[in-house]
């Protein structure tokens, strides 16, 4: 074959057909469609129903998460105020302990512990 001979591939693209003459396919004959008036209803006012649920079941749900957000931040503000009264009362045993050990001079058993100290803020 040479370079400007092009090759029959049998498809269309125009041009002449040689062989078999090329017939239009069969129509269908037409199909008659009847709606029933209850349904075709129910199918249009169908998409305004489920988007009203769509929407109730995502304002349900975002309440569910705004009460556990609630919950954990009143977990999480319960446990800072119980780890600030920790540290408060590490604070005065290390600091009793601190006034205690510096007493050790004498080797009096029997004395009074010293009173406590009043914090002034």
């Amino acid at each position: 074959m040479g370079k400007n001979m092009k090759k029959n591939r049998g498809g269309g693209g125009g041009g002449h057909h040689k062989g078999k003459p090329t017939f239009a396919p069969p129509r269908h004959k037409k199909v008659e469609v009847s709606f029933n008036a209850s349904d075709r209803l129910d199918y249009l006012t169908g998409f305004s129903k489920r988007k009203k649920e769509r929407r109730a079941f995502g304002l349900a749900m975002q309440k569910v998460k705004d009460r556990e957000a609630k919950v954990e931040e009143r977990k999480e503000r319960r446990e800072a105020q119980i780890e600030k009264i920790e540290d408060i009362e590490r604070n005065k045993k290390a600091l009793r302990k601190g006034l205690e050990g510096g007493n050790d001079d004498d080797d009096d058993d029997d004395s009074p512990p010293p009173p406590p100290l009043m914090m002034t803020n």
